[in-house]
């Protein structure tokens, strides 16, 4: 806000921790909190941070559909961009936000490849509406655990997408990262249509059987309620190898 990346107005709302959540015997509904981490977070939708930006960038400077073909660094520290119309641009400085097919990461480290993470991310929205005492998420991000269901599951409240931050009008941001073998994944990324997806399995277009031991049924644990929102997504969670070590995702 102090750059006016966006405006005092933007709706967002606050977290204050994250609460690590276990089921055990004694806390069978909603779990123990062995540690709570103190955090700042700001948890908005993601139309309302890309219209924010995208209000700012007059429109002769927004060149939407344009595909960057290729990229050059000229001696004079300015970037020299191919755009697969044919058209090009002189620019100081190139963001590569291109997803994990990414054209900037190729170029930047070529001959690196992606590495499957060993899990993957199951996520939706759901109405607060449609949410069984949607208060105790409060304003905290827990991370759930429990025995019943592998990998570990995350929910929190963002405003709907109206920007309306009252109670009642949320939405709840819910995901589970669920492992799943790699010898696994060519016969689960299929689509309803029978299509092989490589990276994301869209909204609508996830099949049956569900990431094993996923929550599926709205009558059981408190965290399967979150999961019977509007139609999840799948993704596949990948790293690579950079130089000197270490991992990125």
């Amino acid at each position: 806000m102090e750059q006016d990346l966006v405006g005092r107005d933007f709706p967002f709302l606050a977290c204050s921790s994250m609460p690590f959540v276990v089921r055990t015997p004694l806390e069978p509904t909603y779990g123990f909190v062995p540690w709570e981490m103190p955090s700042q977070f700001a948890m908005f939708h993601w139309t309302s941070l890309w219209n924010a930006l995208r209000s700012r960038v007059p429109d002769d400077r927004y060149h939407r559909g344009s595909g960057v073909a290729s990229a050059v660094e000229r001696v004079s520290d300015r970037v020299e961009l191919t755009f697969e119309d044919g058209a090009g641009a002189d620019v100081d400085l190139v963001v590569w936000a291109d997803g994990y097919q990414s054209l900037g990461r190729a170029l930047m480290c070529p001959g690196v490849d992606l590495h499957y993470r060993g899990y993957l991310l199951w996520r939706g929205l759901l109405p607060e509406r449609e949410m069984d005492h949607g208060d105790i998420l409060g304003s905290t991000v827990p991370r759930l655990s429990f025995p019943t269901m592998p990998g570990n599951f995350v929910a929190y409240f963002v405003p709907g997408a109206d920007g309306s931050k009252q109670i009642g009008e949320r939405l709840v941001n819910w995901a589970s990262y669920i492992p799943l073998p790699e010898g696994e994944l060519d016969s689960f990324m299929i689509d309803r249509s029978g299509t092989l997806r490589v990276g994301t399995i869209p909204p609508g277009e996830l099949r049956p059987p569900w990431p094993r031991g996923a929550p599926r049924e709205p009558r059981d644990d408190p965290p399967r309620r979150v999961h019977t929102g509007s139609e999840p997504r799948l993704q596949r969670l990948r790293g690579f190898a950079r130089r000197g070590g270490g991992v990125v995702r």
